[in-house]
């Protein structure tokens, strides 16, 4: 629902119109430092039905003013006074406030345990939510890096060590650019080729981050899959043993 006039809630958890919304809502001539005065002489009591409040320009060091926290009673009242489509507008709005109020505090209510019994459930409800919601973080973590996801600089070393080579993180970069695996220049360096992650080697994980004076930046994580290990550390592996002269038995 949107918001036509401005409703609070105080602290007793009870919602309260602001009298110059409202006042400006119904398009009263009458300046509302007259007009609400007039309305209050319908029977309206202070502390009962409203409460005088200094305005926001006023607690910033402005020219003094105030407005008026009343019920939404009082608020009804004052719109059938005025005898406009606004103030019937206006009336509706504060009835449809009321029963989503009500729906609310009833929802509240059903949900606060009466019994030992019911908070024993309640507590259990909870317990398996937060285990479920656990299971969807674990799930996620998973997902972004999988078992066999593996860094560009941790195939090196794989490769290093299964074939007996030298390699290198940087070295391996370079050829992966060279073979056409991860692009070569721009904001883009050493992102995957558009074919390297079709073929299903390699996998982007983004983020952005906040920076400190409010600007976002974009960062991204390349990821070896398990498919692209297997296929990476065979053809490099193999191709660089026999360049080394290595005998080849991975």
């Amino acid at each position: 629902m949107n918001e036509l006039i401005k409703i609070e809630t105080n602290e007793a958890g009870e919602c309260r119109v602001d009298g110059r919304s409202l006042h400006e809502f119904l398009q009263v001539g009458t300046d509302y430092r007259h007009w609400f005065p007039r309305m209050v002489e319908y029977g309206f009591t202070e502390g009962v039905d409203f409460r005088t409040k200094m305005t926001e320009t006023s607690q910033q060091g402005g020219r003094p003013s105030f407005t008026h926290k009343m019920t939404i009673h009082m608020a009804k009242e004052i719109c059938m006074i005025q005898r406009t489509d606004r103030g019937k507008q206006a009336r509706q709005y504060f009835i449809e406030v009321e029963e989503k109020y009500k729906e609310m505090q009833e929802k509240v209510a059903f949900l606060i345990p009466k019994t030992f019994s019911q908070a024993l459930q309640l507590a259990a409800n909870l317990q398996a939510k937060i285990e479920a919601d656990a299971d969807k973080v674990a799930y996620a973590e998973a997902v972004t890096k999988g078992d066999d996801d593996k860094s560009i600089g941790d195939i090196a070393k794989v490769i290093e060590q299964e074939y007996h080579v030298k390699l290198g993180r940087n070295r391996f970069f370079e050829i992966l650019r060279n073979d056409g695996l991860l692009i070569k220049d721009g904001k883009s360096r050493n992102i995957p080729t558009q074919r390297a992650i079709e073929a299903g080697w390699f996998r982007i994980a983004g983020r952005t981050i906040n920076k400190p004076n409010g600007d976002t930046m974009e960062t991204y994580t390349v990821y070896v899959t398990g498919k692209g290990r297997v296929y990476l550390a065979g053809k490099y592996g193999k191709k660089l043993a026999e360049e080394q002269g290595k005998e080849v038995t991975a």
